[in-house]
């Protein structure tokens, strides 16, 4: 690769351990995709997981001695880190979930390392709902963990990040990465042309149609044809399921967005692999394959990606004066900054008043976190299985079962998972 004088610099240890590790593994990431050069980021989107790190030349103590040292991140990056238990969450919370103290002691000293590296507490998977459009505007260059938030970046907003995980980290705190893959205008043409003839309006629409055009486009981008006027709830929904059933970095609606203002400038004036066609009964049939019709549940679970505050809004609204079945678990995930507002606003007290959880912070999800439920948990506890699982997620229903041995499914509108947590099971009507 073509490095620049600064670049030499950080790779030979001049700005130390941590800067040398970091460049190392961005250039080896470079030199694999033959990448020519390095390119200046904006914003970047990171998790702390030290367990991640083992024992190689990045360890733990390395970190440490590097924020010790002064180390801070280079641009404006926010967290997406794992663990439990906020401002605005149940002060036993860590108890509730079962986390073990040594993990619970890790997360704490991940969270402190975050702070001190100048890491942005956001402990969200959506980001972009909670911070500064400005670091990342149309054709900026970015890095992010988080599938979904990825997809919606290059998508929605037009940022450019590939599909990163620990590499998002190196980025912050260098201020580089190298120029591959989605960062460069030839790779972000559409593949597959999906002509929407179905009815596609609500996130549960969304959802399947994510799942959909996911499993047919694999790792290639999808254009859609036929969207009107989406809302952000549904193309933050269609960003999650299409990254859940595919490895989908971003997806084209002509007219809607940024890089797609027609069919020939979103494929870049060739011809597409396929145009497919998609009916009401093919959205109809991946409902049916993913959930259950009808049946007893024991956990509802809303906000993946994590909810915004009008989706707390319609929660608090649809359950206001009601109460949660005694045999059923609720919770609604966000972050906390949005956490707060459903306080301010009185949402909070609502869902509480319910029996429902507001579960913030940093970055909680059954899908992620260390606790119970939980994939980490799950896979220690053989017998385990959170039971029967309604959500509104496509995400969630489509990993629920492997990472959470859930024994049913039940996948549907957010009235439909209210009204299935107060009565107890979902019923087929």
């Amino acid at each position: 690769m073509n490095l620049t004088s600064e670049e030499k610099r950080m790779l030979a240890g001049k700005d130390g351990g941590l800067i040398r590790e970091a460049m190392k593994f961005l250039v080896a990431l470079g030199e694999a995709y033959n990448a020519e050069r390095m390119i200046d980021i904006s914003y970047a989107n990171v998790f702390i997981v030290t367990s991640f790190w083992g024992e190689g030349s990045l360890t733990r103590d390395l970190i440490e001695e590097a924020v010790n040292n002064g180390v801070r991140v280079r641009v404006p990056t926010t967290s997406t880190n794992w663990g439990c238990g906020s401002l605005f969450t149940p002060d036993n919370i860590w108890e509730i979930l079962e986390v073990p103290s040594s993990l619970k002691d890790q997360v704490l000293r991940e969270k402190d390392i975050a702070k001190r590296l100048g890491i942005i507490p956001t402990w969200t998977c959506t980001p972009y709902l909670v911070c500064d459009t400005g670091w990342y505007p149309k054709g900026s260059y970015i890095s992010t963990v988080e599938s979904s938030a990825v997809v919606y970046f290059n998508s929605v907003l037009g940022a450019r990040s590939n599909r990163d995980c620990l590499a998002s980290f190196y980025a912050a705190i260098t201020g580089k990465y190298p120029a591959y893959g989605f960062h460069l205008d030839k790779n972000r043409y559409g593949a597959y042309h999906f002509d929407i003839q179905a009815k596609v309006e609500t996130r549960l629409d969304f959802a399947l149609l994510g799942i959909f055009a996911g499993k047919i486009s694999a790792m290639e981008t999808p254009v859609f044809t036929g969207l009107r006027k989406p809302r952000s709830e549904g193309l933050v929904e269609l960003s999650a399921a299409i990254s859940s059933s595919g490895t989908i970095s971003m997806f084209h609606i002509v007219g809607i967005t940024p890089e797609a203002p027609d069919l020939e400038t979103a494929f870049g004036g060739k011809k597409p692999i396929e145009k497919i066609i998609v009916s009401q009964a093919d959205l109809e049939n991946v409902h049916q394959h993913m959930s259950e019709k009808e049946g007893k549940v024991d956990f509802v679970c809303l906000g993946c990606p994590h909810y915004s505050i009008y989706e707390i809004k319609e929660v608090a609204e649809l359950l206001d004066g009601k109460k949660i079945h005694k045999g059923v678990t609720l919770w609604v995930c966000t972050s906390p900054p949005t956490a707060m507002f459903a306080e301010m606003a009185g949402y909070a007290d609502k869902i509480r008043q319910a029996g429902g959880i507001i579960m913030s912070g940093p970055n909680y999800c059954p899908l992620f976190g260390p606790g119970k439920p939980g994939p980490e948990y799950a896979f220690a506890h053989p017998n385990y299985s959170v039971g029967s699982f309604a959500t509104d997620a496509a995400k969630q229903a489509y990993y629920a079962k492997p990472n959470l041995r859930a024994e049913k499914i039940f996948l549907g509108s957010r009235e439909k998972c209210i009204e299935t947590a107060i009565i107890g099971e979902w019923r087929n009507n």
